[in-house]
């Protein structure tokens, strides 16, 4: 009960400060093509603001920020399970050619007992990107600090082929989950253009729960 009356009073707090609340994604997965949930009418003089919204699941609460000229999206990748996704206004997750999403995983192993460390998950990711992408250009880079500081790694994945050619992914850890951030771009060039709003999304990610 604690820990329900605890993720209410967060929730409440969030909508007194006007957040938008994500619900989880209990439904079965949707379909690209399928309608997102309308965004609510935004006054002209918040139109500059960032939209902020939180996305909530059984354990776990985070908190972002949408850069100005991108759209926050809790439907269109419900079938790659992906949380949220973002994408340039008047874009959308199938077709524009930069997007960005997040997706949450637990870092419980099969044993139920033993936790999966975040340099051993990333591992496992990048080892499953070479398996599909034998082309695949690596590159290490700083992580951009979350507004919590939470441990995190990034990497940026180039020629990854056709449809996402480059892409950066921060890999935040925190005590039972791992939230992984992705800019996914078909081109370098749009890549270059679309990172800084990229690091503002990661910067302003907020693990919302009590003990991280």
């Amino acid at each position: 009960m604690k820990c329900v009356s605890a993720l209410l009073c967060l929730l409440s707090l969030a909508i007194s400060q006007g957040y938008a609340l994500v619900p989880p994604l209990y439904s079965p997965p949707l379909q690209r093509s399928q309608k997102k949930i309308a965004p609510e009418k935004i006054e002209p003089e918040e139109q500059e603001k960032p939209q902020a919204a939180i996305i909530y699941g059984d354990d776990w609460i985070f908190s972002i920020l949408s850069p100005k000229g991108w759209e926050l999206d809790s439907e269109s990748g419900a079938s790659q399970k992906a949380n949220v996704v973002l994408y340039p206004e008047g874009g959308s997750w199938e077709n524009s050619k930069s997007v960005m999403y997040v997706y949450v995983t637990g870092r419980t192993k099969k044993s139920k007992t033993l936790q999966i460390a975040l340099e051993e998950f990333v591992k496992g990711d990048i080892e499953l990107f070479r398996e599909n992408h034998p082309k695949l250009v690596l590159t290490k880079m700083k992580s951009v600090p979350t507004k919590d500081k939470l441990k995190s790694l990034c990497y940026v994945f180039d020629k990854v082929g056709k449809g996402a050619d480059k892409e950066c992914v921060t890999y935040l850890e925190t005590k039972k989950h791992i939230f992984v951030v992705t800019l996914s771009c078909r081109s370098s060039a749009i890549y270059k253009k679309a990172f800084p709003d990229y690091e503002k999304l990661v910067s302003s990610f907020f693990f919302m729960n009590k003990t991280p």
